[in-house]
């Protein structure tokens, strides 16, 4: 049954802050049945490659050891994640992205990245060995269940359009979602893309793809207008994959004509205009 709640269905004015309230009710189960993504959670026959060499091997000999073939399971979370899961997102993240901060404006900050993974309205997407994968005789190694095999996972959050509102809670109570909306600016829903994060074991095969899919997804089915992320320009495979592959354009917000900025806002309409 997709029938959605009554306050999704609501879209007759410039401002979605009811939309952005309660879709920030929701469990992460729910998400995705109110998605109707049920069917987009199991992914069979995933080959994981292990990067690592070995000189005893030759090419062929490398090629059997190092490549395992999986199923795997996709989750949506709320926060807080079970402590061995944020253990894991914090780790792909350093792996896949402390040397771009590093060489960013920005610079790495660990502590506020786990205060954006903690934040009271993360959302995540979760992609880990399906359990009997892990226990089974053959299953791939690569990790312990205290380790969990999380192989990739996405960090998104439903909010306003306007930052101003997300900085200050002023669509969470009515009489500062009165005084936002005092401006005659559009307040509109919108689905944040923090985080898309996969383990290089399981890069360059349609995770991306299949996680963002699930997200424009989620944010078309819970009446928000787009989904929106930051990419550092610096990162030309992520730029290359959001832009042409998965047809993101740079957004209105996004400082583009500021050198000194090295990121672009993308951004990817889910709604029609009205």
């Amino acid at each position: 049954d997709l029938k959605m709640p009554d306050a999704f269905l609501k879209m007759n004015n410039e401002n979605d802050h009811d939309q952005i309230i309660e879709a920030n009710k929701l469990q992460g189960h729910e998400i995705i049945r109110l998605s109707g993504l049920n069917n987009f959670t199991t992914l069979k026959n995933v080959t994981l490659i292990n990067q690592c060499q070995d000189a005893k091997y030759n090419n062929d000999q490398q090629h059997q050891l190092h490549e395992k073939v999986v199923n795997l399971t996709i989750q949506c979370h709320e926060t807080p994640l079970p402590n061995h899961i944020y253990s894991k997102c914090l780790d792909v993240f350093r792996t896949n992205m402390e040397a771009l901060y590093r060489n960013s404006n920005w610079g790495f900050d660990l502590h506020l990245k786990q205060e954006e993974l903690t934040h009271n309205q993360a959302r995540f997407l979760i992609v880990t060995i399906a359990k009997g994968e892990r226990e089974g005789h053959n299953a791939a190694h690569v990790g312990t269940d205290d380790e969990i095999d999380m192989l990739a996972f996405t960090h998104f959050r439903i909010e306003c359009s306007e930052n101003e509102c997300n900085e200050n809670g002023y669509y969470k109570n009515s009489t500062n979602k009165s005084k936002a909306q005092n401006d005659n600016i559009p307040h509109h829903g919108i689905l944040y893309v923090y985080e898309i994060q996969i383990h290089p074991k399981l890069q360059r095969n349609g995770i991306g793809k299949r996680l963002m899919n699930m997200m424009e997804i989620m944010a078309m089915k819970l009446k928000l207008r787009k989904v929106m992320l930051t990419v550092f320009k610096e990162n030309q495979n992520a730029m290359k994959f959001y832009k042409q592959k998965m047809k993101y354009e740079v957004d209105e917000t996004s400082p583009t004509a500021e050198e000194e900025e090295d990121y672009e806002i993308l951004s990817k309409a889910v709604q029609r205009r009205r």
